[in-house]
């Protein structure tokens, strides 16, 4: 072998270039062959066969996952057209901005979680049974992989396109597949949109089938071990059903970000792609997002570094930041002649004070508060 393909591999192990490591331990193979040192040859190929290629996988949120570092009982798990398994040890979530109730929360899950042998032993049941609510936007799936990653367990991501089915029986033969074939897996199981298969049985617009659908979900949750961790997540608690809720360790609401979350989440995003707003003006941004999600300010950010990037500049000018709002929430039904005050109400409704819209439209506040009395 020479020393050249052993700096080679050496550089694709630490830069984890996974295929142009196998090229070379390929090479490297082929050359012994050549050399007449069949054993090694055949020894080589054998932890190349030992060892096939893993897969990547991606989010649909645009997070990079990888499945590195994989257990062995994760390797196992058998591909189905009901779920997605995703294996986040690649995942990124070093920026996540939570309230300090719910930080304390989640890490108290990993923790309990990550050191279950302990609790087991005095026979004392861990809580493995997360449900997530809250407007839409709020975190609620970011949360999920975060957990996955810090316990360093794959997410089993159920598709609820697949799941759901118009065939009688079938949906609550499939729930009843998902489960039994990760009962002996140490996963993540999570529900998104769970209250499309958990609503409330007394609804009397729903079919029998859903009501089905609700028991057998009820049953499999219960049978579920200790080495599964589910999460559930939805935008509409109040439709689940009240014994659904009951199977649930633990309940945490993810409300929109209050000014102080709101701060740290735009100085975040604008310092991960090299921008720089100052504090007066990140305060004013914050002010001006009252009542956003996190998905919403996201898009606010990402339009006004647009516009910087058009502008050729890395600062973050105000004035920009406040026609991102315009664009975002008029969705660019806009000018100063002819105002849709309807979506002046709709400002107001996300929180934004007379004052805030004023100075965000150009606008006098005493024109504003007329309008919007009735006398446009």
């Amino acid at each position: 072998m020479k020393i050249e393909d052993v700096i080679i591999l050496a550089e694709n192990h630490f830069q984890e270039k996974e295929n142009q490591f196998r090229k070379t331990l390929l090479k490297i193979a082929e050359s012994e062959k050549k050399a007449g040192k069949k054993n090694n040859h055949l020894m080589l190929l054998n932890i190349l066969n030992k060892y096939p290629e893993e897969k990547r996988y991606q989010a649909s949120t645009g997070l990079k996952m990888f499945d590195n570092n994989k257990k062995k009982n994760e390797s196992s798990i058998i591909k189905s057209k009901l779920y997605d398994v995703i294996y986040p040890s690649g995942i990124d979530t070093d920026k996540l901005v939570l309230s300090s109730e719910v930080q304390k929360k989640v890490d108290s899950l990993i923790n309990e979680y990550s050191n279950k042998e302990k609790f087991e032993k005095r026979g004392i049941i861990i809580e493995n049974r997360l449900l997530l609510c809250g407007p839409p936007g709020c975190g609620k799936t970011t949360i999920a992989y975060h957990i996955a990653k810090k316990m360093n367990l794959p997410i089993v991501y159920v598709r609820l396109d697949s799941l759901i089915s118009s065939m009688l029986g079938q949906t609550s033969s499939n729930l009843r597949a998902i489960f039994e074939e990760l009962n002996d897996k140490n996963v993540i199981i999570f529900l998104d949109e769970f209250d499309s298969i958990a609503k409330k049985r007394d609804d009397s617009n729903e079919l029998g089938e859903l009501k089905r659908v609700v028991n057998s979900l009820l049953q499999n949750i219960d049978k579920m071990p200790t080495n599964n961790f589910l999460i559930s997540a939805s935008n509409h608690e109040k439709l689940l059903d009240s014994a659904i809720w009951r199977r649930f360790n633990s309940v945490l609401y993810l409300d929109k970000p209050d000014s102080n979350l709101r701060e740290v989440y735009i100085r975040n995003l604008l310092f991960e792609h090299k921008f720089h707003m100052d504090k007066i003006s990140v305060e004013k941004a914050s002010r001006y997002c009252s009542n956003f999600s996190f998905s919403e300010i996201q898009e606010v950010c990402m339009k006004t570094m647009k516009k910087s990037i058009l502008n050729n500049s890395s600062d973050i000018l105000l004035e920009d930041f406040s026609q991102s709002i315009i664009e975002v929430v008029l969705m660019y039904n806009f000018s100063k002649e002819k105002i849709n005050y309807e979506k002046i109400i709709r400002l107001r409704e996300n929180g934004l004070t007379l004052t805030n819209i004023s100075e965000l439209l150009g606008i006098p506040r005493s024109t504003l508060a007329d309008k919007l009395k009735g006398g446009r």
